[in-house]
């Protein structure tokens, strides 16, 4: 039976008065509140475990542990969905549906059911009403929140309204079973070349916003090592393969899977199997290359250029350069007397976002929900091989991905098209440099410049500017070449050589016109 909003603001006062919130809110306090106050809190705090940027590692961590611990929906109820979202075609869909649940968690219940055409199939059926009772939930915490007064109790480590209305955002969008399809089927186009990943297949013509229904998975779960061993399956094996996947997906896919637990995936016919794809991040080209180029600076230890990645990333308008350059110095000196495979990356990140709140500075939320699923990974394939180290497979894909660049061109394409940049802005030197004269001269400050046949150093600088880009070009094809002398790719070492020729006879032929030319 529904409650009134009057009721339930009760029930939420009710609950914190219990847990003696006033006396002050500790990880698990928080994380018992939630599970009191039902289905759409214990989501609100899973979504909350995956900010490590707004809340302190102890809350994540401990919030971290809402998984699935919500009452499930009686069949009658799930049945009753059904045939609202099926109408008379319901009957034409399934064969038979399992009344029992194979899991039920805050937003939806899973049962297992056979179509028409007898395939086996999940179904992911989504609660009733379930976006408004999380507004209103929401609304009603945050009276209850100011009822109590105890905004002063929880602002250190928390801004109570704009987070809840940010977490309201992620949990929406995690309800569109539309847009879950969608990214299935993306995630699939992202892997069809990988042959070790598989994605489960998408009934789309039976998707709406409320019921997703996929292949069922019949499989080892991830973290069963004694089932796993016994049928010839290697950890350190699936370990590895896992942790590349990862890696592909979150800095070259820019697509990924942003809470990766155990329970999201499953082991079968040599396959990893990934079984949810309610709750993805995104990255865009631009994050995804300054995400590159942080981890190529990291590994060798460019403290200046990371502060500039972290500067881009953020979009960040104030920040002091010098004391970001010498904490994120501090930071890189303190692993550097380890070895990659010796450092973790749960405490390597919490120095990061440390000294990034110190700074105030604020990651982009897809970026944070990445670096909280690389945290969450890490744990699940160290229970697999505690071996394994995801800053070796960082720096060991970024380094595969250079080499990938060489080998298809796209290197040499990025070198023209900087130099062509670097050449245009280069050669506008001169124009500025008379702008600013002629601001000093009508300024207050008068400063006489004069610029003798002006129009003719302007021309030699040009040239001086041309020859230089050029010889750089010069000079990167002829790496190039060695680059692939070294990788056995003779063909296209050829083709950099040449290329490498030309443009070093033409300098010459130009320097020597240049000098015979002189003071004309």
């Amino acid at each position: 039976m529904e409650i009134s909003k009057k009721e339930r603001l009760q029930q939420i006062i009710n609950v914190l008065k219990e847990n003696k919130i006033l006396e002050g809110l500790t990880p698990e306090k928080l994380r018992i509140i939630l599970e009191s106050l039902g289905p759409t809190f214990i989501k609100i705090g899973q979504i909350m475990a995956s900010r490590n940027d707004l809340l302190k590692e102890d809350y994540c961590n401990e919030l971290a542990k809402l998984r699935n611990k919500v009452k499930p929906m009686d069949y009658n109820e799930i049945e009753l969905i059904l045939k609202e979202e099926y109408l008379e075609k319901y009957d034409e869909i399934f064969a038979s549906i399992d009344e029992h649940p194979i899991g039920s968690a805050s937003i939806a219940q899973v049962h297992g059911a056979t179509l028409k055409n007898g395939d086996k199939v999940v179904i992911k059926v989504q609660r009733q009403n379930i976006k408004e009772k999380m507004y209103m939930d929401i609304e009603l915490l945050k009276q209850a929140v100011n009822i109590l007064h105890i905004e002063s109790i929880i602002h250190h480590i928390i801004d109570i309204n704009s987070f809840l209305d940010d977490i309201y955002k992620s949990a929406l969008e995690e309800m569109n079973f539309k847009q879950e399809a969608t990214y299935m089927e993306k995630f699939r186009k992202n892997n069809i070349n990988v042959p070790y990943i598989k994605v489960p297949k998408v009934y789309t013509n039976y998707v709406t916003s409320n019921v997703l229904i996929m292949e069922k998975i019949e499989g080892l779960e991830i973290l069963d090592t004694e089932a796993l061993k016994k049928n010839g399956y290697n950890l350190k094996t699936i370990s590895e393969l896992l942790a590349n996947s990862y890696i592909k997906q979150a800095i070259y896919d820019g697509l990924f899977q942003a809470d990766p637990h155990p329970n999201n995936f499953k082991i079968q016919e040599d396959k990893i199997v990934y079984l949810d794809f309610g709750m993805m991040g995104k990255t865009s080209e631009q994050e995804r290359y300054i995400l590159e180029d942080c981890i190529k600076n990291i590994v060798k230890e460019n403290y200046y250029e990371i502060v500039d990645n972290i500067i881009a990333l953020c979009n960040q308008k104030e920040y002091n350069h010098q004391k970001l350059e010498t904490e994120v110095k501090i930071i890189l000196e303190k692993y550097s007397k380890s070895s990659l495979n010796e450092i973790s990356v749960v405490s390597f990140f919490n120095d990061f976002y440390a000294m990034l709140k110190d700074n105030d500075i604020k990651l982009p939320k897809d970026i944070t929900m990445l670096i909280r699923g690389i945290i969450v990974i890490e744990g699940l394939l160290k229970e697999l091989n505690p071996e394994i180290s995801l800053f070796v497979v960082l720096a060991n894909k970024v380094k595969e991905r250079e080499i990938e660049k060489i080998k298809s061109g796209e290197y040499l394409k990025t070198t023209i098209k900087q130099a062509v940049a670097t050449t245009e802005n280069m050669t506008k030197i001169p124009e500025e440099i008379l702008k600013i004269t002629r601001n000093i001269n009508n300024g207050e400050v008068k400063a006489k410049v004069e610029l003798h046949n002006s129009n003719k150093q302007v021309d030699k600088i040009e040239t001086m500017l041309h020859q230089l880009v050029i010889g750089l070009l010069d000079v990167a094809f002829i790496i190039g070449a060695s680059l692939m002398a070294r990788d056995s790719n003779e063909s296209l070492r050829n083709i950099y050589l040449f290329i490498a020729l030309v443009l070093s006879i033409w300098l010459f032929i130009k320097m020597y016109i240049d000098h015979k030319t002189k003071g004309m």
